[in-house]
């Protein structure tokens, strides 16, 4: 809120309000050049999220349905037997980047899936499941 109150019309005091203005105009363009990075950012971000979310629900399609050819083929009493038997996967690392001063989350897998010794001793059904 400006203080318009007490203000003389003074030489040195419209220097001041012009360096004042000045900074004003350098924090402001400052400030719309970090709301344009920051919207990169986002979309950038959501096309990423997008393509990951498609790729996610076109690998669990073809999960269940090497899941259900697997049940059909071993028996669920197996199947659920070696569910038992498959390694755990790695889990998420979480980050933090910078941009334009504001701290964003990333996510990245610290490592992949490594259990090819154990599909040796599986049927080909289930190991079919274990790579989906």
């Amino acid at each position: 809120m400006p203080r318009a109150t007490n203000v003389r019309p003074t030489r040195m005091e419209l220097l001041r309000i012009r360096r004042r203005i000045a900074i004003a105009r350098k924090g402001l363009r400052l400030l719309k050049l970090k709301r344009q990075a920051l919207i990169l950012e986002f979309f950038r971000m959501s096309k990423e999220a997008a393509a990951l979310r498609s790729d996610l629900r076109n690998k669990l399609r073809r999960a269940y349905e090497s899941v259900r050819v697997a049940e059909m083929l071993v028996g669920p009493l197996r199947l659920e037997y070696e569910s038992m038997r498959v390694p755990n996967i790695s889990p998420l690392g979480v980050a933090t980047k910078n941009v334009m001063g504001v701290r964003i989350p990333e996510l990245s897998q610290s490592g992949a899936f490594d259990g090819a010794e154990h599909l040796l001793e599986m049927p080909a059904s289930i190991n079919q499941v274990v790579r989906v």
